[in-house]
């Protein structure tokens, strides 16, 4: 049946393949779903209403948050201020607030080392039921737009 190596290692190639793509199949049933928006697909918690803390990374970019009353939003951010680049939040102050400065932390591995980057947290504070986009920017030093943005919606419910 197979009679070169070349032969050998082509069915070993397919029969590896084949498992690995089996292997792929999921039987989490978690209330992720994916939408597509122009041409990447982007996740969706479907979650029920959060009451306490929730922390958000670029992973969650896109994402719609369901948040009552009185819950708290983390927005992790990856940054390096020695760039002098910085984020800076809008959104309706009105339902969703920031809750004073960003704070920087560093990469553990990179602690103490000049010029090594970190991340922005920020706080908001769930204060009245709305709908509202939150969009951070990454400005540059002369605070001029970057192409580097986050984007959530937050739903915020009594």
């Amino acid at each position: 049946m197979f009679k070169t190596a070349a032969h050998w290692m082509l069915a070993l190639i397919l029969m590896v393949s084949g498992l690995a793509i089996t292997g792929c199949g999921s039987d989490d049933n978690s209330t992720v779903e994916t939408k597509t928006a122009v041409d990447r697909t982007l996740p969706v918690r479907t979650s029920t209403v959060d009451t306490g803390t929730v922390t958000i990374t670029e992973a969650d970019m896109g994402s719609t948050m369901n948040l009552a009353v009185g819950a708290v939003l983390q927005v992790v951010l990856k940054s390096n201020p020695s760039t002098g680049y910085h984020w800076v939040a809008t959104v309706d102050q009105s339902c969703l607030q920031q809750a004073g400065q960003p704070i920087y932390t560093p990469d553990a591995d990179t602690q103490g080392m000049p010029g090594a980057g970190g991340n922005d947290i920020f706080t908001f504070n769930a204060v009245s039921p709305c709908q509202a986009s939150l969009l951070m920017n990454y400005l540059t030093p002369v605070n001029a737009p970057s192409e580097t943005t986050f984007s959530v919606t937050v739903s915020i419910t009594q």
